[in-house]
């Protein structure tokens, strides 16, 4: 009688009587399991072989899984499972590009930290601010009553740009050698416009120009700067509209034009920090002034 071999299991080929494989046992004829051979009525174990075994007509059989989903192809393109198949998801041509995503996550990021140093440093109470403000570390800059406000923590000490073009400090201007670079800059404790940088560590706010630090206020409003300060400046209208591209402040705006860092308001420039250390003013300059 020839011999019948179950190929399902990959059985050895040529076995003698009683040859056992995997809980099957030949019985000259055909593989029968060692349980039945034996009279058992127990069911023996799956074969281990690392499949996926389910019992039909008395005996083993190894079962197709559905539930695995294969990775998505990796062709750079955006996909997501529909009707139990990936399908390429439209991306609009008009979303911000991945550069855009990450400026944005940036100045979302740093939106959160000066929240907390806002809540955390109080601001002096009979200092008001009445349109838009930026908190840069103990450092609140803005708008308020008396002009484009810069004013350390809860003080009444600090920087004014004036309505009128006239730049007040509480404390003294000095030209002195502040080419320093403090560390400890986070995202919390900085701004950027343009090649400036401005950055508080520690009490002063910082002034960088292009990667130099050029200026620096002092929380005493004392102001030190590396150039020269211009009172009765002309400056230079920007013949672009700064309103609708830089930092809006209710009615002031802080821009950007050349080398210089401008503080702008309805009628124009009315201060501006120089590449290269200096300050200037539409109007006069003046010192030891008392804001409250």
């Amino acid at each position: 009688m020839s011999k019948t071999r179950n190929t399902s299991l990959d059985f050895p080929a040529d076995p003698n009587v009683g040859d056992t494989y995997k809980g099957w046992t030949w019985d000259g004829y055909k593989w029968v399991a060692m349980s039945s051979a034996e009279g058992s009525s127990g069911v023996e174990e799956a074969p281990a072989d690392s499949l996926v075994y389910g019992r039909s007509d008395a005996a083993w059989v190894e079962v197709t899984t559905g539930g695995d989903v294969e990775e998505a192809p990796e062709d750079s393109t955006l996909y997501g499972r529909k009707d139990g198949d990936w399908e390429a998801v439209p991306v609009s041509s008009g979303g911000l590009d991945p550069a855009i995503w990450t400026d944005q996550l940036a100045n979302d990021l740093a939106i959160m930290a000066s929240d907390y140093v806002s809540s955390n440093f109080p601001i002096h109470p009979l200092i008001q601010w009445t349109g838009g403000y930026l908190q840069i570390g103990v450092w609140r800059i803005g708008e308020g009553p008396l002009g484009f406000q810069i004013i350390y923590s809860d003080s009444t000490d600090g920087l004014v740009f004036t309505e009128a073009g006239v730049i007040r400090a509480t404390g003294n201007i000095t030209s002195a050698s502040v080419n320093v670079i403090p560390a400890g800059l986070t995202r919390g404790n900085t701004f950027n416009a343009g090649k400036w940088l401005i950055s508080n560590i520690g009490d002063p706010l910082y002034f960088y120009y292009d990667g130099v630090c050029e200026i620096i206020l002092q929380k005493n409003g004392d102001l030190e700067i590396l150039g020269n300060t211009t009172a009765n400046r002309n400056s230079v209208v920007k013949t672009a509209d700064w309103r609708s591209i830089d930092h809006d402040f209710g009615n002031w705006y802080m821009t950007t034009e050349n080398d210089d860092l401008q503080f702008v308001n309805n009628n124009g420039p009315m201060a501006s920090l120089i590449g290269g250390g200096s300050i200037a003013a539409a109007g006069t300059v003046k010192t030891g002034e008392a804001f409250i």
